[in-house]
């Protein structure tokens, strides 16, 4: 299993609200739809009163990717999805000078990967699984 993890700041004139709406809906109905997806999560960090718990990490939004292996992977990344309509809409919500990703494999430890999806964790507290196939 392949991992694809992606770093985005918002953009200056957007709220962490606004931004996070837009990656909740628009986005995540986009990134479902890349071909050979095997699971789609989106990381949503604590907001207090609008803002990160935590002192901000440099950027709003973390989505994994799961595929079978580098090849499925590429032919996501490649195909009019991604190349159209995800980083079309990246500007609808991130600032795309400001973005970063890692390609990584996933070593579990304790609770399984799949555990992570299931309804005991809220968005606001935790992973939001949007696609999980098997």
């Amino acid at each position: 299993m392949i991992t694809r993890v992606f770093f985005g700041a918002r953009r200056s004139d957007l709220t962490t609200e606004a931004c996070l709406a837009h990656w909740r809906g628009t986005h995540a109905a986009i990134g479902a739809r890349l071909p050979g997806v095997r699971a789609y999560v989106q990381n949503h960090g604590v907001l207090s009163d609008g803002r990160f718990l935590l002192p901000y990490p440099g950027f709003d939004i973390m989505p994994e990717l799961d595929w079978d292996d580098l090849g499925a992977m590429d032919v996501a990344i490649d195909s009019p999805i991604h190349e159209r309509d995800s980083i079309d809409d990246e500007a609808n919500f991130i600032d795309t000078a400001r973005t970063g990703y890692a390609v990584t494999t996933r070593a579990a430890r304790g609770r399984s990967a799949e555990r992570r999806c299931e309804a005991d964790h809220p968005p606001a507290a935790g992973p939001e699984c949007l696609l999980a196939r098997p």
